[in-house]
């Protein structure tokens, strides 16, 4: 699950399923985190800067969740 407290993540529940793929992911500063998710690891999932969002998983094969963050991004542009 993803556990995120974003507002753009604010359409889905804290803990949200998506679909990842593979096993990388990249580090970052503590205050650009938006998103993680648990392997055991914190493993950082979501990042966001200023206006800039970016996500380790696959938001538009992760059905209803994806879409919905989705229709959260559009929505607070």
């Amino acid at each position: 699950p993803l556990y995120a407290d974003d507002l753009q993540f604010a359409n889905n529940d804290q803990n949200t399923n998506f679909y990842f793929d593979h096993s990388y992911h990249f580090e970052c500063e503590e205050k650009n985190i938006v998103g993680v998710c648990d392997y055991g690891i914190k493993v950082t999932a979501a990042v966001q800067k200023n206006n800039i969002y970016g996500v380790q998983f696959h938001p538009e094969k992760s059905q209803t969740s994806g879409l919905k963050l989705f229709r959260g991004f559009l929505n607070n542009i």
